[in-house]
């Protein structure tokens, strides 16, 4: 019913275009063709939301009573933060997924050169729901569980209270991609114009 698929390792995004021709009047995001470069591009972009967040993390840890105190708990705690976090990128992109209309197919695959998961779904969709799509994860994994910690951050015991930090700073960074297409459509997508992807790349056009 979701149409969402998983398809396991591939050599590259590019693949999945099945040969299928640009339509006309389609045009390519002003981003550089090299999804390192895009990532670094998106730590460059997102690196006030980072400083932001890490600023009032530490403004807010002000607060909290009690210090992280390394032991066996605390070591455990730690390992099992850093595992469901490395899992998460999975459910990151099984978020994408969900925010795009449900009859569209979804394909949520791993590129052998990179490791990470990744979503690729080429539907046409409006500007702002392309936003919405690039920051549902954002918001899922990493606004919700900062605001929760920022509420509660003085009754929550150590270790989990530093485990939490550490989840939502990784998601935070996690996004990194997502922020420079956010930026990107931001940019450069005129008013009613619709966005869909093709490969690597993100495209609009005037409908």
């Amino acid at each position: 019913m979701l149409n969402i698929k998983n398809i396991g390792e591939i050599e590259s995004i590019d693949s999945l275009t099945n040969g299928r021709a640009l339509p006309e009047g389609a045009h390519k995001f002003k981003e550089s063709d090299n999804l390192s470069d895009i990532f670094y591009d998106g730590l460059i972009i997102g690196s006030p939301i980072l400083i932001l967040v890490i600023a009032l993390t530490f403004y807010r840890y002000e607060t909290v009573p009690e210090r992280l105190t390394f032991n066996w708990v605390t070591w455990l705690v730690l390992a099992l933060t850093l595992v469901i976090t490395y899992f998460m990128s999975y459910v990151h992109e099984l978020i994408h997924a969900l925010a795009y209309p449900k009859g569209e197919t979804k394909l949520i695959c791993q590129i052998k050169s990179q490791g990470a998961h990744l979503l690729y779904c080429d539907a046409t969709i409006s500007k702002t729901r392309f936003i919405l799509v690039c920051l549902a994860p954002t918001i899922a994994l990493a606004g919700v569980p900062f605001l929760i910690w920022y509420i509660f951050a003085p009754t929550i015991a150590m270790p989990y209270n530093s485990a939490v930090m550490i989840f939502y700073m990784l998601m935070f960074i996690s996004a990194i991609g997502d922020y420079a297409n956010v930026f990107n459509a931001l940019r450069q997508v005129p008013r009613g114009a619709k966005v869909f992807n093709y490969g690597l790349h993100s495209y609009w056009i005037e409908k």
